[in-house]
């Protein structure tokens, strides 16, 4: 079963023969970009630059990722769907709160994740953050 996940996780090639970036890395987060919902309405929007903060997603081939230098650092198990650009969390709650992450861009150096957090079971109030990611170390080889 493990190896399934990891499948989906090393390189491979695409429909043109090009291969396809690894998620598998260390990835230093450069910056944010936080949108907070209450009720469905979008109430505060900004982009901050964390770049000089130690602010990391560290993703391993053995289907565990971490998120380090966040206000607490947290361990999931994943598995990344390609096709459908989502990271599918085990468990998929920080603090009670449901979580959903997907791939906006991915390359050889740059990961744009989208973390979507529910404060509430319908998703109505809610934040999205999107990060971008500059390449720190390529675990996968």
């Amino acid at each position: 079963m493990l190896m399934m996940a990891c499948s989906f996780l090393s390189c491979k090639k695409d429909k043109e023969g090009k291969e396809e970036a690894s998620l598998i890395a260390l990835w230093k987060v450069q910056s944010e970009k936080s949108q907070n919902y209450y009720d469905g309405q979008l109430r505060t929007e900004k982009t901050t630059d964390v770049s000089n903060r130690q602010i990391y997603f560290h993703f391993l081939a053995r289907g565990t990722m971490q998120m380090v230098g966040f206000d607490t650092d947290v361990d999931f198990n994943y598995t990344y769907n390609s096709s459908t650009k989502e990271v599918a969390l085990t468990p998929n709650e920080i603090f009670g709160e449901k979580v959903f992450m997907r791939i906006k861009e991915l390359t050889d150096t740059k990961l744009v994740l989208i973390m979507e957090v529910w404060e509430t079971p319908d998703g109505k109030s809610k934040y999205i953050n999107e990060y971008t990611c500059k390449e720190e170390i390529d675990l996968s080889k």
